[in-house]
């Protein structure tokens, strides 16, 4: 509330980018809790049987601003809802490698894959599993979250969500622009597409 007053006051064109701060603010950005339904029905379809939600900046959740993170966990704790047959959890913690190691440990009876809310985390968990011999998708699956650009030089080609950036940012600048050209600009709340990249790593 005290942000939203805040860039209020400023009387200056705004956009916020992912976060929707206020119905007063224009807002452009995907719709995060169904792109996670989505993955997490991807994961589904392949045969996986457990599915951990990877989310570290949970953690802080109470100190920083994680909306779309957050908006991710909601999209996985719906889509979980939906099959209760379905073994899932969510690892909320900053130092998350050792919970995955136990996770896999504890289901060897069951096929197994990760959903990271950022690629970043999907990342250091495969770079992980290089060093303890294990091997995506054999040993389990995994999937990130943003499509960053350091994804195209790593093997196997990660699975993950693209969130549109440069859509987002697009858009962002021409919202921008119409709000200082037009006296009659509305906010909006603008939703891009997302694609689901099924890669190489279910």
């Amino acid at each position: 509330k005290q942000f939203e007053e805040f860039l209020l006051s400023l009387h200056l064109p705004i956009v916020c980018i992912g976060n929707q701060v206020s119905d007063s603010i224009t807002t452009v950005q995907v719709n995060e809790m169904e792109a996670t339904i989505e993955a997490v029905e991807l994961i589904l379809s392949k045969g996986y049987q457990r599915i951990i939600f990877v989310c570290p900046p949970l953690e802080v959740q109470k100190e920083q601003n994680i909306y779309v993170h957050e908006q991710r966990l909601l999209g996985f704790q719906t889509a979980v809802k939906k099959y209760p047959e379905l073994i899932a959890s969510v690892l909320g913690k900053q130092n998350y490698l050792s919970a995955v190691e136990q996770e896999i440990q504890n289901c060897s009876d069951k096929k197994i894959a990760f959903l990271c809310s950022g690629d970043s985390y999907a990342l250091d968990i495969m770079r992980w599993a290089s060093q303890k011999g294990l091997s995506v998708p054999k040993d389990f699956g995994l999937m990130g979250f943003d499509d960053i650009n350091v994804l195209e030089f790593i093997s196997p080609k990660l699975t993950t969500v693209s969130t549109n950036l440069e859509g987002v940012a697009k858009t962002a600048v021409s919202e921008l622009i119409q709000q200082i050209e037009s006296k009659e600009y509305c906010p909006k709340s603008i939703f891009l597409n997302y694609k689901i990249l099924d890669r190489e790593t279910l």
